[in-house]
């Protein structure tokens, strides 16, 4: 059975001929064919057909080789020159454009809150096993064997209907046989390349803040937010907190705890997406922003912090801290009641206005607690950060950002308008 499985997809040994034969003559340069390797390796490789791993997906190598050969032959005959740009833009995930993701997107309909979670614990452990991130299950180490999510059943029913609570055995099991993962040891899957990870991004982003939202920060240019939050503009920050699934309109209806989660992943799609890329910095890959969330230490018991920073420690870096303010509903309760001994009764503007008013003077006093806290130990390697605070009432989201620089890693913080090229530290 073994030497007969080994016969399934194709091996690199076959892309290796494929590549010689089909697009040899438009690759005179080797620096141009060793990048047409790596990126066939890194869409489209990665899985494992019972014991034999190396596989390539055979109808998207196929699909590239064809796409490549019509970019590049057309470019030759009008005297073109070979650019990488042409060789990057024929990857595509040619295999998942042949279907759709219908049977998962139920799932995400039925339980976003479980498939968020569950895609941000795949896009971790890919990013980690890819480009050697740290984490919180040890120090980088480029190319080790992703701690992939654990597959407890291989047992799966497509036709049975989806029940109260969320399986998820069932779901990596569908991931799995649809090929949208492999498994590279027993009980096991993992996102097998490139390619697949870009269908998983979307599925997260889904998963977490919705179809809209997710569109809009694939469109987006990089650096998107960070732009916004240097000009002081929070409209997109908030749009992208309110778009979480169910975790706005009901947060009262969530633990603390389970609603900060929540509102951190939406960060991290964010991240994902490449809208926390620091332009100035376009060499810092989106995988070397790691996320850590641990209980505050200021007044609120439901504030908690979140840290964007370089896990090499790497000097000049930039590193984002959020904190989280949950303003109880008493608030409207104690703004009403402010206003009715003041003679203001149903005047629903002014009872908007005063609410505004109290959350914003709350997320700058979570600013000052920010910044008034030692955060030299997370980050380290960052001569730039960006403090933002998030107040959150009802179904509304207030936002206020700060910008500090240092001109050392020893030297002491301070505030500046920009964290522009041209801001002298």
């Amino acid at each position: 059975m073994d030497t007969l499985t080994g016969t399934f997809w194709f091996n690199e040994a076959e892309v290796k001929q494929m590549l010689d034969v089909s697009l040899g003559p438009y690759l005179p340069n080797a620096t141009d064919r060793v990048a047409v390797s790596n990126t066939i390796k890194g869409w489209y490789d990665g899985f494992y057909i019972g014991r034999f791993g190396g596989k390539y997906n055979p109808w998207s190598v196929m699909s590239y080789i064809q796409k490549l050969y019509y970019i590049l032959s057309s470019r030759v005959s009008i005297g073109g020159a070979v650019v990488t740009g042409n060789i990057e833009s024929a990857a595509r995930i040619y295999w998942v454009a042949t279907s759709t993701t219908h049977l998962i997107d139920v799932f995400i309909e039925k339980y976003p809150n479980e498939i968020s979670r569950l895609t941000q614990s795949l896009i971790r452990e890919y990013q980690a096993y890819k480009y050697g991130t740290s984490d919180s299950h040890g120090p980088a180490n480029p190319g080790r064997p992703p701690l992939h999510v654990s597959l407890i059943s291989t047992s799966l029913d497509v036709l049975k209907p989806l029940g109260r609570q969320f399986e998820k055995a069932k779901f990596l099991s569908l991931c799995l046989y649809d090929g949208y993962l492999t498994r590279r040891s027993i009980g096991a899957v993992c996102i097998p390349n490139q390619g697949l990870f870009t269908v998983w991004r979307q599925l997260f982003g889904r998963a977490t803040t919705g179809s809209t939202m997710t569109t809009k920060l694939e469109l987006g240019p990089k650096g998107k937010l960070l732009e916004d939050l240097w000009t002081n503009d929070t409209d997109f920050l908030c749009s992208l907190v309110k778009s979480s699934h169910s975790a706005l309109a009901n947060h009262n209806k969530f633990k603390e705890k389970e609603y900060a989660d929540h509102t951190s992943a939406a960060f991290h799609v964010a991240a994902v997406f490449g809208a926390l890329t620091h332009p100035d910095q376009p060499t810092v890959g989106i995988a070397d922003l790691v996320m850590s969330r641990e209980p505050h230490v200021g007044r609120g018991k439901c504030d908690c912090l979140m840290r964007l920073y370089s896990t090499a420690n790497r000097p000049n870096e930039f590193g984002v801290l959020v904190e989280y303010k949950l303003i109880p509903c008493s608030l409207r309760v104690t703004v009403v009641r402010d206003l009715t001994r003041q003679g203001i009764t149903d005047d629903n503007d002014a009872i908007e206005v005063e609410v505004t008013r109290h959350v914003k003077v709350i997320a700058e006093d979570g600013l000052n607690q920010i910044a008034a806290a030692d955060y030299a130990t997370g980050l380290a390697g960052c001569l730039e950060r960006m403090d933002v605070c998030l107040a959150i009432n009802n179904n509304a989201v207030y936002a206020a950002s700060r910008l500090f620089k240092r001109s050392s890693l020893s030297a002491r913080w301070r505030k500046v308008d920009s964290l522009k090229a041209d801001s002298q530290p």
